[in-house]
């Protein structure tokens, strides 16, 4: 369901408004499912969510961990490459920086610390998603003052570009959808990817 991005056959101006409303509806619901308070409180008493509770005490624990480890590392080598193709077309452009920045910065703190700070949920819900953008102060970028949302619906009115975010987006989702199963399904809520902030290009 996260990624069911509309297609390019619709036409530009259609295709654009809904692609718009449905990067800030995944980005808003992504940072405050994870700094949801029974999320959080969840994660200090155990070491599983609700709907996988079970599995990992009786499936999972038949599986070897070095096997499981070794899947997870080739699926990180494998999305990594995917990853690195899909978002050349567009990586030199600011608005995809500024996605990006909100994007992986939600993901690398999912993968560090299984949650988000509330401080800084607040502050990027009501001045990344909600308000302007000021990136020099957050992110340390060149670019000030800038909607992000704004920046985007601008830049993806062509079929061509619209496609390439499509891609980048799954991208991304697929490396919350990778730690979400290595934390709460095959292994443990402090298990992380050490190199994911190359993988995504933050270094």
């Amino acid at each position: 369901m996260l990624w069911n991005i509309p297609q390019t056959s619709q036409s530009s101006q259609s295709c654009s408004e809904t692609f718009y409303t449905k990067i800030q509806s995944i980005v808003k619901d992504l940072i405050e499912g994870l700094n949801d308070v029974t999320h959080f409180f969840k994660l200090r008493g155990k070491d599983t969510l609700f709907h996988h509770e079970d599995l990992k005490s009786n499936e999972v624990r038949i599986i070897d961990e070095d096997f499981i480890n070794s899947v997870f590392s080739t699926c990180e080598s494998h999305l990594k490459n995917a990853f690195d193709n899909q978002i050349s077309e567009v990586s030199r452009q600011k608005h995809y920086i500024y996605y990006k920045l909100i994007m992986a910065k939600t993901i690398l703190s999912f993968n560090q610390n299984s949650y988000l700070d509330h401080n800084r949920t607040e502050y990027v819900l009501r001045n990344r998603i909600v308000g302007s953008i000021n990136s020099s102060d957050f992110y340390g970028t060149e670019y000030k003052n800038d909607d992000l949302f704004d920046a985007i619906y601008d830049c993806i009115k062509s079929e061509e570009t619209n496609s390439c975010f499509q891609k980048h987006i799954q991208g991304m989702l697929r490396w919350f959808t990778l730690i979400y199963e290595m934390k709460f399904i095959f292994l443990n809520i402090h298990s992380k990817f050490p190199k994911l902030n190359r993988a995504i290009g933050i270094i």
